[in-house]
């Protein structure tokens, strides 16, 4: 929770994404049954420039201030190619400096391919951010069309399918259909059939494929066409499935890819989050309950930073709607937590936590256990047993007062060694040194690590700062309490 000026909300992550490859060595991240080509990882370099800074969105509307879309890495345009100068310009802005080895783990859903599987997946349809109504967000693609048309997407584990609705925002930065079909056909492209089948969806040089058939039928309106692609795609993705394809290239998957996990999170959240914005707003400024969010690459660099791997067990204190806490189950696949006392807040997390489950079974995927708590963090048994046994621990203590920093810091006394606390205020003051005069402070079994965050990791400014990883280190105490004869 922190201090937070809501801002824009955009469409879902787009093709470009793909080129942000979390730094792995020694991980597969995608080799194709039949060809490796179709999506592979650039080489990691050892370092990488900041991100570039955020333009301020414009709002057509003085008197609506719309939802950050926090998974938002670029916004691409419908436009028939897509240049290799815009893919230069994401890759190198987005990218994270550092070296990160991720245990491999199985990333394949329970019942792939089975009718159980289908059963199970329950999701929520995109909305008007607000109270607005769709008549006045959205418009038909063209003249002759309705904001009725309709068409349905089939999943790429199992015979489900999702309805979406052809039409084309108003407003800008409002949710938009037809982004998000292109960024489902490309991941599919990307990651889940082979070299073919890929090509067929996306030609590497954007010659004749499903994807500019369906680029050029929606900006000329042509409903019909639009139809059409959909349904070519949906072959696709149904013979690919039926002959194995999409199974064995996920079992050749090691770990989510960075692009398709910002995918899904930007999916539940845009469905969940965006149309309640308004209920994240009633919060007291300057108070413990001020709430804000931390941007998935930024996120995704913590885990790095940390070694968060799909053994450990990652806690969040005042993990608001749930986004730090899902985004470690699926990107990493570890156990989760989220603890957060806010009422509006915790009811979101709870239901993003539904949506993303059943997302990601649509692709096939399985997420480490996510564990939400809706209450406060201090003087609770059940928290308190998870902090024992974590390995990550993220604390969003920018706009917490000194009461509650110094009641963590009697609870960072039970985790154990090596945990790492993620913050953005240090819990050890400036030159600290240990003495006799406070011997028995909480914060002499921290080690603490000063660490720059660039533009656009938090959504309540557009700058760069500080934030601090301790480490729980109890050998200077110890030395200490020898040499004194304690």
């Amino acid at each position: 929770m922190f201090f937070s000026h809501l801002g824009k909300k955009n469409g879902a992550p787009t093709a470009k994404t793909s080129d942000v490859k979390r730094k792995v060595t020694k991980v597969k991240t995608r080799k194709p049954v039949v060809a490796s080509s179709v999506s592979k990882s650039p080489s990691p370099s050892k370092t990488a420039p900041p991100p570039a800074a955020q333009t301020k969105p414009s709002t057509p509307r003085k008197s609506r201030r719309k939802t950050p879309n926090i998974y938002q890495l670029s916004k691409s345009s419908l436009s028939e190619v897509d240049t290799e100068e815009s893919e230069r310009e994401v890759s190198s802005s987005l990218s994270t400096p550092g070296l990160y080895e991720l245990v491999p783990r199985d990333i394949v859903a329970t019942n792939f391919g089975s009718a159980e599987l289908a059963t199970s997946i329950e999701i929520t349809n995109a909305s008007a951010s607000g109270n607005l109504s769709m008549t006045e967000v959205y418009e038909p693609v063209s003249s002759d069309t309705a904001l009725s048309d309709r068409a349905k997407l089939t999943a790429l584990s199992c015979d489900f399918a999702e309805e979406y609705a052809l039409i084309k925002p108003k407003i800008p930065g409002e949710f938009e259909p037809v982004r998000e079909i292109l960024s489902i056909m490309e991941m599919t492209a990307l990651h889940f059939v082979d070299k073919t089948a890929s090509e067929e969806i996306k030609h590497p040089v954007m010659d004749d494929c499903i994807m500019r058939r369906f680029r050029r039928a929606y900006e000329g309106g042509d409903l019909e066409g639009m139809k059409t692609s959909i349904k070519e795609f949906d072959q696709v993705v149904k013979q690919q499935r039926s002959e194995g394809a999409i199974l064995a290239n996920l079992k050749q998957l090691t770990a989510v890819p960075q692009d398709l996990a910002y995918f899904l999170l930007n999916q539940v959240y845009s469905r969940i989050v965006s149309p309640e914005s308004k209920s994240l707003r009633d919060y007291k400024a300057f108070s413990n309950n001020v709430y804000g969010e931390l941007m998935p690459p930024f996120m995704s660099t913590v885990f790095q930073k940390t070694d968060l791997q799909p053994s450990s067990v990652f806690v969040d204190l005042g993990s608001g709607v749930g986004n730090c806490t899902l985004q470690a189950a699926l990107e990493v696949g570890c156990e989760s937590w989220g603890c957060e006392v806010m009422t509006n807040a915790s009811s979101l997390a709870e239901k993003q936590k539904i949506e993303l489950y059943s997302r990601a079974k649509m692709f096939g995927i399985k997420t480490g256990d996510v564990h939400l708590v809706a209450s406060s963090f201090v003087h609770n048994d059940e928290v308190h047993s998870a902090l024992t046994r974590a390995d990550v621990l993220l604390v969003n203590n920018y706009a917490f007062d000194g009461t509650l920093n110094a009641h963590l810091l009697d609870m960072f006394l039970d985790l154990k060694e090596g945990c790492k606390i993620v913050s953005l205020k240090s819990f050890v003051p400036v030159g600290h040194v240990i003495s006799e005069h406070n011997i028995e402070s909480p914060v002499n079994i921290l080690k603490v690590q000063k660490l720059d965050f660039y533009s656009g990791s938090v959504s309540w400014t557009a700058a760069g700062g500080t934030y601090y990883i301790s480490t729980v280190d109890r050998s200077a105490i110890k030395a200490f309490l020898q040499k004194g004869g304690y």
